[in-house]
């Protein structure tokens, strides 16, 4: 009657993959979202610098509630940080792209 003992159909693991990294951008902008709206910097103080601020207690969020996604290195982390801040639309892309850019300027490439 409700499908309860109906036999399901597994996931493949792309698809597993892509959903984690929906929601964990999903979680993860929300959080800029709230930290943008309540986190307030003196004027002039560069996208760059403020997504590091943000960056280092969401990278411990981002390890403990994605452990999968994690195995991706800092890579992973900041492109579903990026992408989170560039899908919020607080900031224009080329803003966030600049920020990219300087963090990866900063840190050489993530491996």
């Amino acid at each position: 009657m409700f499908g309860l003992f109906k036999k399901r159909t597994p996931v493949s693991a792309p698809d597993d993959f892509a959903a984690l990294s929906q929601q964990a951008c999903s979680d993860i902008k929300g959080k800029w979202v709230y930290f943008n709206n309540t986190i307030h910097f003196k004027a002039g103080v560069p996208l760059a610098q403020r997504v590091e601020a943000f960056a280092q207690p969401v990278s411990q969020f981002f390890r403990e509630s994605y452990p999968q996604l994690s195995l991706g290195g800092s890579k992973a982390f900041w492109l579903v940080t990026f992408t989170a801040i560039a899908e919020s639309g607080t900031h224009p892309a080329s803003e966030v792209s600049a920020a990219m850019a300087q963090i990866q300027k900063q840190y050489g490439p993530a491996h």
